[in-house]
């Protein structure tokens, strides 16, 4: 059966660790993979306290006392792996622009994940979006209000409209799909593509599924148009499934940003994890 090869958790803060890195440990745990803990910092630059030394100084030792917690936190960090079971996990501390530095990691790990919802861990749906958009490998996006992270996800539901993001989504998805007892596809109406670009190959995603051990069923997802993402969490809660696997940004960028669109939709209401690629 086929595994990940690593996980990169981010954890924006670490006076305590949040379900999303639960999950993450416990899939590592399950398939005997490496655990990657990143904590970004943006630089301090003491621009603004130019012709003042003791302001200049003062941001210098909180910047380093900060810091040094952050580092200090491994410690916790490996004890709360370690709680899930025998775990590779590390932890690093990097300081930088937080999109470069997780675009730059995410590109030799093979599954992102990243904490999402309302409470003091959980990242703006502008930014989980554009770490999406720009990082081209599939996020695992996991809300504070996971009702159990530690358990696996037993029935998966697919959000498929015959998209390339769709199909990287589930392609992404197949290590977790593969240990799932009960798939679902939740047939949306088929992306529109540009008159001017080639007709699109037409695939059957039950059967190429099926060819790779995942048995599938095929429901229709109803929904009127600006209403994408509530139906697709609505039927995702009525199929009873515990994770959602969906490609991201399926229309332009400007217009998802305008219009709200299914992805900002699902980032910010749902309350199950969501694996996500562009």
């Amino acid at each position: 059966m086929r595994n990940y090869h690593d996980l990169l958790v981010l954890c924006p803060e670490f006076v305590r660790f949040g379900p999303h890195l639960a999950m993450a440990a416990a899939m590592a745990k399950r398939q005997d993979i490496r655990l990657t803990g990143l904590h970004v910092r943006w630089p301090v630059l003491a621009v603004g306290a130019a012709g003042l030394p003791d302001l200049a100084e003062s941001l210098r030792r909180d910047a380093e006392k900060a810091l040094l917690a952050a580092i200090q936190a491994g410690e916790g960090f490996a004890a709360f792996v370690a709680g899930h079971g025998r775990v590779q996990a590390t932890w690093r501390v990097l300081e930088g622009n937080p999109e470069i530095v997780l675009n730059y990691l995410a590109a030799c790990h093979d599954l992102l994940v990243l904490p999402a919802g309302q409470g003091d861990q959980a990242l703006a749906p502008g930014f989980i979006s554009e770490v999406v958009l720009q990082c081209q490998r599939p996020c695992l996006v996991v809300p504070d209000a996971c009702a159990d992270p530690d358990r696996p996800p037993a029935s998966i539901a697919i959000a498929w409209n015959g998209s390339i993001e769709a199909l990287r989504a589930v392609a992404g998805a197949l290590p977790l799909l593969g240990r799932a007892e009960r798939v679902v596809m939740l047939t949306g109406q088929s992306r529109r593509y540009s008159a001017l670009a080639p007709d699109r190959p037409v695939l059957d995603l039950v059967a190429w599924l099926a060819e790779r051990g995942i048995l599938a069923e095929s429901q229709p997802l109803q929904a009127r148009a600006g209403e994408e993402g509530e139906a697709l969490l609505l039927a995702t809660q009525s199929a009873g499934c515990d994770l959602l696997v969906m490609g991201a940004w399926g229309h332009t960028r400007l217009r998802e940003w305008i219009l709200g669109g299914a992805t900002r939709h699902v980032l910010s209401h749902a309350r199950l994890p969501v694996l996500m690629a562009h």
